[in-house]
C-alpha cells in the first residue's frame, strides 16, 4: 500500500447535515457576503480603506494613477500580515499590494577575487576604475568576477561601501555593481536595491552617456562617478504590486522601470510598462500615457523578455546568479470580443489596469528581436553599424531589430513635450 492510500483526509464529525453542508461549501470560498448585516469579508477579514501611506508610494501612483491614489477611497481586505510583510487585496480590481519592511540582512559580495590581484593584461580594468575619480578606498571593498578579464572586453566587479555609523544609527553597507568596457574605455555603476526581498540593479552613473542604455540627467544618473559609488543605499520599505487579470496572462508582478535602467534601452522604458510573469519572463505593454499621446495610427505591440540563466545557480538568496535577456517585439491587435465591453466602461482606471488583457498576437505582422549594441564586439559589422547611428543619437535611443537575418532600424522618437 502506498503512502497516498494510507494518508487519508478525515473530515471532522458533524452533528447535523447543515453543519456538514456549511463546512464543505465555505472551506474553499475567499469572499463572503452577510446578507443580514450587509457586510463583505475576504477570507474572514473585513473590507477597509487602503492605508494612506500605501497610496502615497510612487509605484502605487504609477500603476493606479494620481487621481485614484489621492482619493484614498480604495477598498481592500487583509490577506496576510506578518512581521516582514503586509499583504492586502484590492476589492474588485484583481490587484494585490504587498508592503515589505526594511531588509535587515547583511549584504554580501557575489565575487571572491580581490581587485588588487589584477596583473599584466588585466590592468586595463584599473584604468577603467580610475575614470570614477578619487574616492575613500578605506570604505570600499572591491572584488572582481572570476573570468578571463585579460582577453575579454567586459569585466564585472562588486563594491561593498560602508557608511560610518551615526549617533543612534547603525552603519549602512551598500552593494554596488561596476561594469567595465575595454574598447572604448567606459565604466558603469549600478546600485543594488532590495525590493520585496529580491535584489535589482539600477544604473546611477556612466562615464560616457553616449555609450549607455540609460537616460542621463540630474534625476536619473549622477554626473560624478566617485559620488555615485560612495552614495549609500539604506534599507527602505518597498511596495510589490501583483495582478491576475485573465487566465491567459496569469499572475504578474509589476517591475518598476528604474530596475531596468541601464539594462534595457531608455527608449523602451519610456514607452512600455513591465510586468514579470511566474516563469520569470518579463512582458512589456505600451503604457496608457503613450497610447494617449500617440492615439492616431499607433501600431500595437508587446515586448517579451526571456531570461537565460547562467550555469551557476544562486543558493544564497541574494540574486547573484548570472542571466541574459532576449527581447522580442510581438505585434498585437485588440480582441474584438473584449473591445466592445471595454468601450462600455466609463472607468478609465480600470482600462489602464487591464492593459494587455484585451490584446492578442497579430500573425499578419512579423516578430522582431532586439540586437545588443552595447555588447557588440569591436570590428564586427554590428559595431560599425552602431557607430554610424551614434552620430545621430545616444545608444539609449538606438534600436536595431532583426527579422530573418535582415536588419531593420526602428526610430525611437524622444518625448520632447
Amino acid at each position: 500500500m502506498c503512502i497516498r492510500d494510507r494518508a487519508k483526509i478525515v473530515d471532522p464529525d458533524f452533528e447535523s447535515f447543515e453543519e456538514w453542508l456549511r463546512y464543505h461549501s465555505n472551506k474553499s470560498v475567499d469572499t463572503e457576503i452577510n446578507v443580514q448585516l450587509g457586510e463583505f469579508t475576504l477570507k474572514k477579514h473585513r473590507v477597509e480603506p487602503l492605508p494612506r501611506y500605501v497610496c502615497d508610494m510612487d509605484d502605487f501612483v504609477t500603476i493606479f494613477g494620481e487621481k485614484l491614489a489621492k482619493s484614498f477611497g480604495i477598498q481592500s481586505a487583509e490577506v496576510k500580515n506578518t512581521t516582514a510583510r503586509l499583504w492586502r487585496r484590492l476589492v474588485g480590481r484583481r490587484h494585490d499590494v504587498q508592503v515589505w519592511h526594511k531588509d535587515t540582512r547583511q549584504l554580501k559580495s557575489p565575487f571572491m577575487r580581490p581587485f588588487s590581484t589584477l596583473i599584466g593584461a588585466e590592468r586595463w580594468v584599473q584604468e577603467c576604475i580610475a575614470l570614477l575619480g578619487s574616492f575613500e578606498e578605506d570604505r570600499v571593498s572591491i572584488t572582481i568576477e572570476l573570468s578571463s578579464v585579460g582577453t575579454s572586453g567586459v569585466a564585472r566587479l562588486a563594491a561593498l561601501v560602508t557608511e560610518p555609523a551615526e549617533e543612534g544609527k547603525p552603519a549602512v553597507v551598500s552593494l554596488k555593481e561596476i561594469v567595465c568596457f575595454r574598447k572604448p574605455l567606459v565604466v558603469h555603476v549600478y546600485d543594488i536595491v532590495e525590493h520585496g526581498r529580491r535584489f535589482h540593479r539600477s544604473l546611477v552613473y556612466s562615464s560616457d552617456e553616449n555609450l549607455c542604455l540609460g537616460q542621463a540627467g540630474p534625476e536619473a544618473m549622477s554626473t560624478n562617478g566617485a559620488a555615485a559609488l560612495m552614495n549609500p543605499v539604506p534599507p527602505a520599505f518597498s511596495l510589490v504590486i501583483k495582478r491576475n487579470i485573465t487566465k491567459s496572462l496569469g499572475l504578474q508582478t509589476y517591475l518598476p522601470s528604474e530596475f531596468l535602467r541601464g539594462l534595457v534601452p531608455q527608449a523602451l522604458l519610456d514607452k512600455y510598462v513591465f510586468w514579470q510573469n511566474t516563469d520569470e519572463s518579463i512582458s512589456g505593454y505600451i503604457s496608457n500615457q503613450y497610447r494617449q499621446a500617440h492615439s492616431g495610427g499607433l501600431a500595437l505591440d508587446q515586448l517579451h523578455i526571456v531570461l537565460k540563466k547562467g550555469a551557476m545557480a544562486d543558493d544564497s538568496g541574494y540574486c547573484t546568479s548570472m542571466a541574459s535577456g532576449v527581447i522580442t517585439r510581438i505585434p498585437v491587435k485588440s480582441n474584438l470580443r473584449k473591445k466592445a465591453s471595454l468601450k462600455k466602461s466609463t472607468d478609465e482606471v480600470d482600462h489602464m489596469l487591464g492593459i494587455g488583457a484585451d490584446e492578442v498576437e497579430d500573425y499578419k505582422r512579423p516578430r522582431h528581436k532586439l540586437l545588443s549594441l552595447l555588447y557588440s564586439k569591436p570590428g564586427t559589422h554590428l559595431r560599425k553599424l552602431t557607430e554610424i547611428f551614434m552620430r545621430l543619437d545616444n545608444l539609449s535611443h538606438i534600436l536595431v531589430w532583426t527579422k530573418d537575418c535582415l536588419l531593420y532600424t526602428s526610430p525611437s522618437p524622444r518625448d520632447r513635450g
